[in-house]
């Protein structure tokens, strides 16, 4: 929502918030990592691709049963 309430439209606000979401998810994995004691890297990559595989896997889902879309 913030890169719609700072004027960014569109496909530039997708492209925004998943940058912020990105960020986010490659932040708490690597802490995640850390505090586990392994490879904050590791983590941090897999919580990206977690994250962005559920956001794929809800568009998908959205798009199936008829959900509005960009």
């Amino acid at each position: 929502m913030l890169p719609y309430l700072f004027g960014a439209r569109h496909l530039a606000a997708v492209a925004i918030a998943a940058g912020a979401v990105g960020l986010a998810l490659l932040g708490t994995g690597a802490v995640v990592g850390i505090l586990s004691g392994a490879s904050p890297w590791k983590r941090a990559l897999r919580q990206l691709l977690i994250g962005f595989g559920a956001a794929g896997v809800t568009y998908l889902l959205g798009m199936l049963f008829g959900a509005a879309g960009l």
